[in-house]
């Protein structure tokens, strides 16, 4: 889909109902047929992702024959209620992956289209159908994350090392926008026809917002992947406590999430509590010092992105050499 579009409003087709909170695809092919923008698309498969959004997979069909690979991907979010948090973040999102994509930001999983689709719902076993507008957003399809990567083909050393410096790459380019993620985790790295590309931005932040979305002592970010900034405003925000500690979610908090997705990288598992370089079954010192100042309790000691790029090429060259 190469045009550009805002605020379309889309009614899905009547076979598509969401039964309290499970949306319900219809078992005919032609009561799941949508047209955007003058394609005829099916709804093949439906995606929770998470507890916030419908994730929706459109593949075209031609002649009853319908394309085996989706051409597009509908993220439609749960929440109808302006002032919902969940929502605004949404909105958030789809302004933060526009920018991205009229500043010919590469790596940033691409947006093409948004505004409110109008879904029929029965909010319980005993309601009648009624109809709701919800937000959404039409973005590309993404073959993989790099959770099935890393699951499903066993990679080289050389290629696990490209792999993180094409990752710090597309960060670089994310943190000139002055956006920071927040929500890093190897099912947020996708693969766009074999493209890395950063996803699911719905807890991006700005450096130069002056008014946060966020509620006080929310947890910000994955279980698992938190940051100690993370866990210091969920414990300690706001409270009147002997001590006071950095609550701050900001480009730091990504590097400390990104040193635990480059152990994820090297060796499928994420790293927890006080870590020594016999833990990290790579054997290569340098390698395991960077992750390790990554995952600096304290912000000050964590790496600049910049200086992580030069030190993953310093690696790579070294592990480039024929022995």
């Amino acid at each position: 889909m190469s045009s550009f579009l805002m605020s379309t409003r889309l009614r899905l087709p009547n076979g598509c109902t969401i039964q309290g909170n499970r949306f319900i695809l219809s078992e005919e092919i032609e009561k799941n047929i949508i047209n955007i923008n003058g394609d005829d698309l099916v709804i093949t498969n439906i995606i929770e992702k998470g507890g916030n959004s419908y994730i929706l997979l459109l593949s075209k069909i031609s002649e009853d024959i319908v394309d085996s690979v989706p051409s597009l991907v509908m993220k439609i979010c749960k929440f109808y209620y302006y002032e919902n948090t969940r929502l605004k973040r949404f909105n958030y999102e789809i302004a933060v992956l526009t920018d991205c994509k009229k500043k010919n930001i590469q790596n940033i999983i691409e947006i093409f289209d948004s505004g409110e689709v109008i879904i029929k719902k029965r909010p319980s076993s005993k309601s009648p159908l009624r109809e709701f507008s919800y937000k959404y957003y039409l973005m590309e399809y993404a073959e993989q994350d790099l959770t099935n990567l890393i699951e499903n083909k066993r990679l080289e050393l050389i290629d696990k090392i490209e792999l993180c410096i094409t990752i710090t790459k597309a960060f670089i380019k994310l943190h000139s926008l002055k956006y920071f993620h927040r929500d890093i985790k190897s099912d947020n790295i996708l693969f766009c026809n074999g493209n890395l590309k950063i996803g699911d931005l719905g807890l991006a932040a700005h450096q130069d917002e002056e008014k946060s979305i966020d509620i006080e002592n929310e947890k910000i970010g994955p279980y698992g992947w938190l940051s100690p900034e993370v866990m210091n405003k969920v414990l300690t925000e706001k409270k009147k406590l002997e001590f006071s500690f950095d609550c701050k979610i900001d480009f730091k908090s990504d590097i400390f999430q990104l040193g635990k997705m480059f152990w994820y990288v090297f060796q499928s598992n994420l790293p927890i509590g006080n870590l020594h370089e016999s833990d990290f079954e790579i054997k290569d010192n340098e390698l395991f010092v960077l992750i390790n100042n990554m995952l600096k309790y304290s912000k000050q000691n964590r790496p600049e992105l910049l200086d992580i790029e030069r030190v993953l090429l310093s690696i790579h060259a070294k592990h480039s050499i024929p022995k």
